[in-house]
């Protein structure tokens, strides 16, 4: 078994580290653990590593799925913001399902992974045994990042609409690391969530394997951010947690949630930023174990 992240041992003892085609792309992936099927889906700026510290925590309990979403860390990157769509990010989770022998997975998402989760879900409700979502998007939130009181958070979503992106970013390992430093230090409340190390794999990852990847699923969503994207009131049993000092998913966004997944339970994370996997490992972890045992 090849290590190409040099990260995997630590995380995955006794796993695997597979690619699977999907179409037109191959996919990076991670599983380990035995159980019901879990997949964790990551945010931007991100790929698989977002849930590394969480993942000791659930891999005595689930068969983890842990991929590389099209465009992030190893997975291939179209050059293309058509292939980015939520459309194909569905079909990659069901041939990925497919890949393994699964007909059904919990589903677990983050910032994009969120999205992805649920669309998922909307799409395919009788191959979703339980959706646990973290400060999940939903229809109406891409009017409300134009307010003035959230505009200022929201700024790099239309950065990266432009070319200038990633020749910017991109010019330099050293601009890669200012860029996504900013993120990773504004967005967490909780300090520990990234060691100096941490940061650097994440780097690494970006400035070797592509910045476009993650700006192309920006341009692609933003055909559809100010629509009803869900289009239908997903019913899936589902976890939300939020947790109270998320600059870009502010707490009072989560009042509105439950109109959109309407068989839901939603809970709180004090003291808790954006990076919720990395920042709440164990508290999140239990939630996620107590909510799916009863599914």
């Amino acid at each position: 078994m090849s290590n190409v992240t040099g990260w995997f041992v630590p995380v995955f003892r006794g796993g695997e580290e597979r690619w699977i085609k999907t179409g037109e792309v191959n996919l990076h992936l991670l599983t380990g653990g035995e159980g019901d099927a879990l997949f964790l889906l990551h945010g931007w700026p991100g790929f698989w590593k977002d849930w590394e510290k969480i993942i000791p925590y659930l891999v005595t309990d689930f068969r983890l799925v842990v991929p590389d979403l099209r465009g992030f860390g190893l997975s291939d990157k179209p050059r293309s913001p058509d292939a980015y769509t939520l459309d194909h990010y569905s079909e990659d989770i069901g041939s990925l399902m497919d890949g393994l022998g699964l007909k059904t997975a919990f589903l677990a998402g983050f910032d994009v992974g969120s999205t992805v989760a649920a669309y998922f879900a909307s799409k395919n409700r009788g191959r979703v045994s339980g959706l646990v979502l973290m400060n999940p998007s939903y229809p109406g939130l891409g009017k409300k990042r134009l307010e003035p009181a959230y505009a200022a958070e929201n700024w790099y979503q239309l950065f990266h609409l432009t070319e200038l992106a990633e020749a910017l970013v991109g010019y330099s390992r050293e601009t890669v690391k200012i860029y996504l430093s900013h993120f990773y230090n504004r967005w967490s409340f909780r300090k520990t969530a990234f060691t100096e190390q941490d940061v650097e794999e994440y780097v690494d990852t970006y400035f070797k394997h592509g910045l476009w990847g993650g700006f192309n699923w920006y341009r692609a969503r933003f055909k559809t951010r100010y629509s009803d994207w869900l289009k239908d009131r997903l019913d899936v049993k589902t976890l939300i947690i939020w947790s109270d000092k998320d600059p870009i998913f502010p707490l009072e966004w989560s009042k509105g949630v439950e109109e959109f997944f309407p068989n839901s339970s939603l809970v709180y994370i004090k003291d808790c930023g954006h990076f919720i996997p990395r920042e709440a490992p164990e508290e999140t972890a239990d939630l996620i174990k107590r909510f799916l045992s009863k599914q």
